[in-house]
């Protein structure tokens, strides 16, 4: 689970982006911030023992990533989640 909050946000009012993998296995979620620009959040598949080599035409299930974003709080940000 991540999410990103401005320090104003509460519990019914301000910004909130959010996320998670939906996934009990191997995953992994990285936030950068960069100084002069974005925060870049990446998720899914953890890169741990992650090396796979596929055959032609197989096919590989990742992990599901949900996210979102509110204007309404962290409580609205929790039930959006549930």
């Amino acid at each position: 689970f991540w999410a990103l909050v401005r320090p104003e946000t509460g519990e019914d009012h301000g910004e909130a982006w959010f996320g998670l993998v939906a996934c009990s296995g191997n995953w992994k979620i990285a936030v950068d911030r960069v100084p002069s620009g974005p925060t870049v959040v990446t998720a899914g598949r953890g890169d741990h023992d992650a090396r796979q080599t596929l055959a032609p035409g197989a096919t590989l299930e990742l992990p599901v990533v949900v996210t979102g974003c509110t204007r309404r709080g962290l409580g609205d940000m929790s039930r959006r989640l549930h």
